[in-house]
């Protein structure tokens, strides 16, 4: 399973890839920010987003993206502006958790 990881901030990242520990075979890439051009060349099977409060570029990113080439995308955000949850559903996040 190839897990695309993306996020700021490296510990948290790195949470993220632990939690995924015993999934074989795993390969995991963490980025800063999401790189449509640089996932297609990766070939994720899940995109995994972490982030204190996503914006709407990264959530329009998303969107493009998936409408390319559809994958599971997860989003796991510290707080959330009204609206960007229903946004990112629409973009095609299969979930979007709140801390």
């Amino acid at each position: 399973m190839r897990v695309l990881v993306v996020d700021p901030d490296p510990a948290r990242a790195a949470l993220v890839a632990e939690g995924l520990a015993g999934v074989e075979p795993l390969e995991v890439r963490h980025v800063v920010m999401f790189n449509q051009t640089e996932a297609a060349a990766f070939g994720p099977d899940v995109v995994v987003v972490a982030s204190d409060s996503p914006d709407r570029d990264t959530i329009e990113s998303l969107r493009e993206a998936t409408a390319a080439n559809p994958r599971p995308v997860v989003m796991f955000v510290d707080r959330s502006e009204p609206g960007l949850a229903e946004a990112a559903v629409h973009a095609g996040v299969s979930a979007y958790v709140v801390d």
